[in-house]
């Protein structure tokens, strides 16, 4: 495990790198349904948290940087998706809506 810290869009990030290749498309899909669980079974953990006190995990995609906020059960794990937000490395480019349904 190599983690770095890095800045996006001048919030504090950690950064793990991986070795895949994820397109941004894949989060145009996702559903209000969808969970975090789901999610890293299909792609794999995030690259790292970013965030300054609210942390949001995130991924690497193409060359920007895709922010999921998740809901929270009572023991503070995330459950489903509930907002999604893209950033470049200098800035924040702007939200990704959420779907009806999800085509798997």
């Amino acid at each position: 495990m190599n983690i770095q810290y890095i800045i996006i869009a001048n919030k504090p990030a950690s950064y793990e790198f991986f070795d895949r290749n994820i397109k941004i498309d894949y989060f145009y899909n996702l559903s209000a349904d969808t969970t975090y669980e789901e999610i890293v079974n299909e792609i794999g953990k995030p690259n790292g948290m970013m965030g300054s006190g609210i942390m949001m995990p995130y991924y690497k995609a193409d060359d920007q940087y895709i922010a999921l906020w998740f809901g929270r059960d009572e023991e503070g794990e995330y459950t489903k998706i509930s907002q999604m937000f893209i950033y470049t490395s200098d800035t924040y480019v702007g939200e990704i809506p959420l779907n009806e349904t999800r085509e798997k």
